[in-house]
């Protein structure tokens, strides 16, 4: 049996073993009422919808979300849409599976820029900072959640949903901004501090965590907006 290609490339003609992350994991009832499991895998190039139609109850617990697995399974077009109808699929053994060729990064959707890069950048527009306090504030925010700012994705899945989009997010963000902040002759000192600070709530509002989001309680009961005005207040008051 060969291996499956990439997410991106899949077709409906492809059959195959592959190693994946799984992001998500449901078990539904079919309109016959048997049940079925809807899964959504992921690699290093996109994401797939995933079902396991057939001997249900021995997979359901061979895995669940948030674990990288080993799929064997086939294309199949469903309401216009490539996905992988599953025959077998079992959590990942690394040092079995290493021996065939499984590696986490494979299996994780990353931003397309290097994370080092994106973050010299950032570096680099902060640096720049004139004014005294937002320069502070910017720079205690960055340096107290720099292990977070480098690896959270922006969102789950509407934006930048990959590992390093946060930082993705920002850099791009910065950007566009300076561009528009000397056109309309704006503060760009404000402007930066806008841009790091808008979204910074979702690195309480979201847990990543082996390559998958997933909201938090304060995520669901509170948001990343006013999370990050809460985190803002604490840096604050702290210096």
């Amino acid at each position: 049996m060969q291996r499956l290609p990439k997410l991106a490339a899949l077709t409906a003609e492809d059959t195959g073993w592959g190693f994946f992350l799984c992001t998500y994991k449901e078990l539904r009832a079919g309109r016959s009422g048997s049940e079925f499991l809807f899964l959504s895998l992921q690699d290093s190039s996109g994401q797939s919808v995933a079902k396991v139609m057939a001997d249900v109850d021995r997979y359901k617990n061979e895995f669940e979300a948030g674990e990288f697995v080993r799929v064997e399974g086939r294309g199949s077009i469903y309401n216009g849409e490539v996905q992988l109808v599953l025959s077998a699929i079992r959590r990942v053994n690394p040092d079995q599976d290493r021996r065939e060729g499984f590696r986490e990064e494979d299996a994780i959707l990353s931003a397309p820029r290097p994370i080092d890069e994106m973050w010299s950048e950032l570096q680099e527009h902060l640096k720049g900072v004139k004014n005294d306090h937002v320069r502070v504030l910017l720079n205690r925010m960055v340096s107290d959640h720099e292990a977070q700012l480098r690896v959270w994705p922006a969102a789950q899945v509407i934006h930048h949903a990959y590992r390093g989009g946060f930082l993705e997010h920002i850099t791009k963000m910065a950007e566009v901004g300076r561009f528009v902040s000397q056109a309309y002759g704006a503060d760009w000192d404000l402007v930066l501090a806008g841009i790091v600070l808008h979204d910074i709530g979702k690195l309480q509002e979201l847990a990543y965590e082996g390559g998958a989001a997933n909201y938090t309680r304060d995520g669901n009961m509170v948001g990343h907006i006013a999370l990050g005005i809460v985190m803002a207040r604490e840096a604050i008051n702290g210096i």
